[in-house]
């Protein structure tokens, strides 16, 4: 359902009850949205493949910059990261999330 619809819908039954339209008025300024990105590439080699050390070296210096970086908001770390291989299926895999407060501060970013 697209946001304005659902605003709209909330504050037409706000106004059927004053006490039900205080708490979704109440509830409707405490929204707030951030931007989930995800990326799923596949590396022409196994990450401990000779070819690709230089790469995994970037990795945690790129994931400190976005931590840093302005409008970020959250990515898993250590555990919370999960096993791409093991969901993708292939060792190969690389996926990656990031939740940002905008798309504007993820274009900074990137």
């Amino acid at each position: 359902m697209p946001f304005e619809l659902f605003a709209d819908m909330l504050l037409w039954r706000a106004a059927q009850s004053e006490t039900l339209g205080l708490r979704v008025i109440s509830l409707m300024l405490a929204m707030t949205h951030h931007l989930v990105h995800f990326n799923l590439a596949f590396a022409r080699k196994a990450l401990d493949h000779p070819s690709m050390a230089e790469f995994v070296r970037q990795l945690e210096p790129m994931n400190q910059l976005a931590r840093a970086s302005r409008g970020f908001v959250w990515a898993p770390e250590g555990d919370q990261a999960g096993n791409g291989t093991a969901v993708f299926e292939d060792e190969r895999a690389l996926p990656n999330l990031s939740v940002w407060r905008s798309l504007e501060d993820l274009r900074r970013f990137v």
